[in-house]
């Protein structure tokens, strides 16, 4: 990793690129509701059905969801925490704190 002074690191060409590609996608989807468009990698629309993720590092592509069962185990941490008992620990856990 290239540094300069006081450990400030300087962007490398692949940074920039990685920057360039994060902000084409963000400005298509603010000008068009959709991140897809010339001259960058198209992305499928995420769904429980089609759980592909854009994966922008030095190679920019598409693949399964990184640390699928972790989220699926805090999806179900988080299911029950809406539950009456997950609500009613937290209150209990608060009141004892």
């Amino acid at each position: 990793m290239p540094q300069t002074g006081a450990g400030r690191r300087v962007n490398t060409k692949t940074d920039l690129e990685i920057s360039e590609a994060i902000s084409t996608y963000w400005v298509n989807f603010a000008k068009q509701g959709d991140p897809n468009d010339e001259g960058v990698l198209s992305r499928p629309a995420f769904s429980d059905a089609n759980s592909i993720v854009m994966q922008l590092g030095q190679t920019p592509h598409t693949g399964s969801v990184p640390s699928a069962e972790a989220l699926k185990a805090l999806d179900a941490y988080f299911a029950w925490r809406r539950t009456p008992e997950g609500e009613a620990w937290v209150t209990q856990t608060n009141e004892a704190a």
